[in-house]
């Protein structure tokens, strides 16, 4: 730890991982621990699209020679899947959680980040607000709280828990919410 009383953080996104070459996150690198002294950096797995495995790996190498940690990451955000998708209404492309393939793309997200890292974080778009027709139907004569409630536990251990921990039992999942400016 460079600093006595609290850790410098830093977050990555996939579509960095995808095309930040060695050379430049070597004089990146070099840069930050000049002025910065990061202690820690979570590399994203996927946000609209899936980090490259060798890129991540890449990535994982050259910080773990500077002395910085390097845990997963996970933003639940999606591009529409299929037409039908795209009359869904999710504030900031967020998955819906009663679609079946973007269920099963939040399950396949989960597996490949437990497969490369031993701790990961999902970041704070791990909501829902969709009011679609399958949200609807599935909601029934619940209220949206109560509905919502239950999907998020549902989804939180049906589709990250226990796929990562199948994967690899020693995973540890951090969610962070939202912690956006009142305004």
């Amino acid at each position: 730890m460079h600093y006595k009383n609290f850790k410098t953080v830093t977050y990555c996104v996939a579509a960095w991982v995808n095309r930040v070459t060695e050379e430049q996150l070597r004089k990146d690198a070099d840069f930050f621990q000049k002025y910065v002294k990061l202690d820690k950096i979570y590399l994203e797995t996927y946000r609209d699209e899936f980090a490259e495995r060798e890129k991540l790996e890449m990535v994982k190498r050259v910080i773990a020679e500077y002395g910085i940690e390097v845990s997963g990451g996970i933003t639940t955000v999606t591009p529409a899947l299929n037409e039908s998708d795209k009359k869904r209404q999710r504030l900031f492309n967020t998955f819906c959680y009663c679609n079946e393939p973007m269920r099963a793309r939040l399950k396949e997200v989960s597996e490949y980040t437990a497969s490369m890292f031993d701790e990961f974080i999902i970041d704070d778009f791990f909501f829902t607000q969709c009011m679609c027709q399958d949200c609807i139907r599935e909601k029934g004569n619940r209220s949206w709280k109560e509905f919502r409630l239950a999907k998020m536990l549902e989804v939180s251990e049906n589709l990250i828990i226990k796929p990562a921990k199948k994967i690899n039992p020693k995973v540890k999942i951090i969610i962070k919410y939202p912690n956006w400016r009142e305004s």
